[in-house]
C-alpha cells in the first residue's frame, strides 16, 4: 500500500475548492525534484508559508528549484523557512518596508559543494549559495533581505566573510558588493545572518541571481610572482595595462579590473596565463573605452587553474586635454555660422545629422576658427559632431530662416 501511495505521489495533480489544503504530518518533507522545480506560493500575505513548533523548518534546500512567493505590491515580512541537509534553521527573510509594482519573488538557499553548485564554485566561498530573483518586479520593494547560514556552513580556517554576488559568466568570478561583512564567531551557535538592502539587486546587475558569503582571506597565497603592473596613456586616446611576471604555476590567466573611485570595481577583460613557467613573461591589455579628464583605477584578478585567485596591487592612469570648444554663433542661423576651437592646430571634422541620424554634410579643416555654411539645409534642428585630434565633441546647431 505504501509503495501504490509513494506511486501516486510521484504523479502531478491539483486540489480545486475555495480554499485548498494539504496537510503534511509525521516528518514528511516537500522535495523539488528535477532540473527547475519551483513551488509556486499564490498567496501574497506574509503567513502563506508557515512553521509550526521547534521542527517544522520543512523547505529542503536542494538546489533543484525556487519558492516563488507572489508576494506583489504587499509589503511585511515573508520568511521561507528553509533547513539544511543537516536539518538546521536556515530561513530566508525578505522584510519589505514600502512596496514595489511586480508579481513574485524567487528564492533558494543551497548547500554548496561543488557538486550542487558547478558553475558558480568558487574555493574560497562558505558551503552555501542563495538566488534571489525579483525579475517579475518593474519597480523593486524597498526592505532589506536577510540571509541565513549556520556555524556549519563556514570552514573552520575562516576568520570573517563578505557578501559577494556572480556577476556575469564571461569573467567566471565573484564580484564585491563591499556592504555586508561578517565575523565568524568562535561560539558555534547553528544561526547567522547577513542583512544587505533589497535595492543592491538593481546596482549589482546581477543577472545570474547567485550569492555567496567568500572567504575575505584566503590562506593559501597563489603561485604566480608578479613582479610589474603599469597603466599609462597611449596617444592621449586610450590607456594600456601592462604587468611582467617572473614565475607561474598553474597559472589560468588574469582578470582585468578596472574602477572610477578605487572601491567598486567592474571586469574589463580577461588574459590567458602561460600556466606554468619559470621566465619571464609580458602581458598588455588595452582599454579603449576611457574618457579625457578622468583618472582610471586597475587592478588585477589571478585566477589559478582551481578557481582560487588573488588581486594585485592598483595602479592608476588618465588622459589629459587641453582642448574646449565653444557653442555655434550665431544659433540659430540661417546661412552661416562660426565654431572656435582652443587648441593648437590639429585637424577637425564636423559631421551634421539630421532627426534621423542621417549624416547631412561634412566638413574637414584645420584651424581655430571654423565657418559653416548652412544656406543648403533646410529648418530642423542638427546634432554636429566635432572631431578635433583624438578628442570628439557634440553640439546642437538650429537652422532658421
Amino acid at each position: 500500500m505504501k509503495k501504490i501511495l509513494y506511486l501516486l505521489l510521484l504523479i502531478p495533480f491539483t486540489i480545486f475548492g475555495q480554499s485548498p489544503s494539504i496537510y503534511l504530518q509525521n516528518g514528511a518533507i516537500i522535495y523539488l525534484k528535477g532540473s527547475g522545480a519551483d513551488i509556486y506560493v499564490q498567496d501574497g500575505t506574509t503567513t502563506a508559508i508557515q512553521s509550526t513548533g521547534t521542527s517544522g523548518f520543512n523547505v529542503v534546500d536542494n538546489g533543484l528549484g525556487s519558492i516563488n512567493w507572489n508576494v506583489q505590491s504587499n509589503y511585511g515580512t515573508y520568511t521561507i523557512p528553509f533547513i539544511s541537509t543537516a536539518n538546521e534553521n536556515i530561513p530566508v527573510t525578505i522584510d519589505i518596508i514600502s512596496p514595489g509594482f511586480g508579481t513574485y519573488i524567487g528564492v533558494s538557499s543551497v548547500d554548496g559543494p561543488s557538486t550542487n553548485y558547478p558553475t558558480f564554485w568558487d574555493p574560497n566561498s562558505i558551503n552555501r549559495y542563495w538566488t534571489l530573483n525579483f525579475d517579475n518586479y518593474t519597480i523593486l520593494p524597498q526592505g532589506n533581505i536577510i540571509l541565513g547560514w549556520t556555524y556549519n556552513d563556514v570552514p573552520t580556517t575562516y576568520t570573517d566573510v563578505q557578501l559577494k554576488y556572480y556577476k556575469d559568466v564571461y569573467s567566471g568570478v565573484w564580484t564585491n558588493n563591499e556592504l555586508a561583512t561578517n565575523n565568524i564567531p568562535s561560539n558555534p551557535t547553528l544561526l547567522r545572518t547577513t542583512t544587505f538592502p533589497i535595492n543592491l539587486y538593481l546596482n549589482t546587475l546581477n543577472s545570474n541571481h547567485t550569492w555567496t558569503l567568500v572567504n575575505t582571506h584566503p590562506d593559501v597565497a597563489l603561485p604566480v610572482e608578479l613582479i610589474s603592473l603599469d597603466a599609462y596613456p597611449v596617444e592621449n586616446r586610450w590607456i594600456q595595462i601592462e604587468w611582467r611576471t617572473a614565475s607561474e604555476i598553474n597559472n589560468s590567466g588574469f582578470v582585468v579590473e578596472r574602477s572610477i573611485d578605487g572601491q567598486s570595481w567592474d571586469s574589463i577583460g580577461w588574459v590567458q596565463g602561460a600556466n606554468n613557467s619559470n621566465s619571464l613573461q609580458e602581458y598588455r591589455f588595452p582599454d579603449h573605452n576611457v574618457i579625457s579628464n578622468k583618472v582610471y583605477y586597475y587592478r588585477l584578478k589571478q585566477v589559478d587553474n582551481d578557481g582560487a585567485f588573488k588581486y594585485s596591487d592598483i595602479v592608476s592612469a588618465n588622459i589629459i586635454s587641453d582642448i574646449t570648444i565653444g557653442e555655434f554663433f550665431p544659433n540659430p542661423t540661417s546661412y552661416f555660422t562660426r565654431l572656435n576651437i582652443n587648441s593648437n592646430p590639429s585637424p577637425v571634422t564636423i559631421k551634421i545629422y539630421d532627426i534621423l541620424g542621417r549624416e547631412v554634410n561634412s566638413i574637414s579643416a584645420m584651424g581655430q576658427t571654423i565657418i559653416i555654411d548652412v544656406s543648403q539645409l533646410s529648418d530642423a534642428t542638427y546634432t554636429v559632431v566635432v572631431n578635433v585630434g583624438y578628442e570628439i565633441f557634440t553640439r546642437k546647431l538650429i537652422v532658421a530662416k
